[in-house]
């Protein structure tokens, strides 16, 4: 049976946002299928209100086990990075306590979620309005058949540089996570993110 390495990390104390490109479209990727009947159970946006405010939420991912992928940038505290064989696109995954630039809407991760994706891009909240599609990874561990709740955004710089985020905010512990992937001219970003929804998943415990 292949082992599943689940990457645990210490969370930090505040995230450090950059600004990113202007989107100039949306990623809209094919649904998954409807969750399976488990008892693993999975994390709506809708569920995150039930949360136990001591759980932590983590990302589970085995791009380390990946022959065409290399990790390039180790945690540091916050994200760590992984590079594809080719040196086009690059993962990143990003794990901390969201800062005050979050804007916080109780009982609706939804909406903390719009929210924190604006504050990662750098942007205000009113520019990823109508650009955000809702998809699912997988929790627990990939392909586990159940599912959690994330938003995603897209765009694309005059340069042929292409990039897609997937993010998820847990109002009730404060913690933001996403996962970015940015491709250079010739990377094929569709590809890259097809292989995140494949090796990702999300715990809370």
């Amino acid at each position: 049976m292949q082992q599943t390495l689940l990457l645990i990390v210490t969370l930090a104390s505040s995230a450090t946002f950059s600004s990113r490109f202007t989107p100039r479209y949306t990623y809209v990727p094919v649904a998954p299928s409807a969750p399976s009947t488990t008892n693993l159970g999975g994390l709506s946006f809708a569920d995150g209100n039930d949360l136990d405010p001591n759980e932590v939420q983590r990302f589970s991912e085995t791009f380390a086990e990946k022959s065409d992928w290399v990790l390039s940038e180790p945690y540091d505290g916050e994200e760590w990075k992984y590079l594809d064989s080719k040196g086009l696109c690059t993962v990143t995954f990003h794990w901390a306590n969201f800062n005050d630039h979050v804007e916080v809407r109780d009982g609706d991760d939804r909406a903390t979620t719009e929210s924190y994706t604006a504050a990662s891009l750098g942007w205000d909240s009113s520019a990823v309005q109508g650009r955000l599609s809702q998809i699912e990874l997988a929790y627990a561990y990939p392909n586990s058949g159940a599912y959690a709740d994330f938003l995603v955004i897209s765009g694309s710089d005059g340069d042929g540089v292409n990039w897609v985020q997937a993010s998820r905010a847990f109002g009730v512990s404060g913690i933001g996570m996403y996962v970015d992937v940015t491709c250079t001219s010739g990377g094929d970003v569709d590809a890259a993110f097809t292989e995140v929804l494949e090796s990702t998943a999300i715990t809370s415990s």
